[in-house]
């Protein structure tokens, strides 16, 4: 039996990248204590970032699906 090599990526939609840049530059401030609570809040909610009601700092994040449809053979 031989082994396959593992699936390669696609390269990452520059659409896709410059929202993790953005998303990541606000969390900084925001840590930071340059960027206030609700100006933060309404950022993470416009960009599927949800609170859960657990406490702590648990979040759950929307993932954007293309057509609202995932199937396995997708991931490959």
């Amino acid at each position: 039996m031989r082994l396959s090599e593992p699936p390669v990526a696609p390269p990452a939609d520059p659409a896709a990248l410059a929202d993790i840049d953005k998303f990541e530059r606000m969390l900084a401030s925001y840590l930071a204590g340059d960027l206030d609570e609700d100006r933060f809040r309404i950022f993470r909610l416009n960009n599927g970032i949800y609170g859960q009601r657990q406490g702590g700092h648990n979040q759950m994040v929307r993932v954007k699906v293309p057509y609202g449809s995932l199937r396995p053979s997708s991931w490959t």
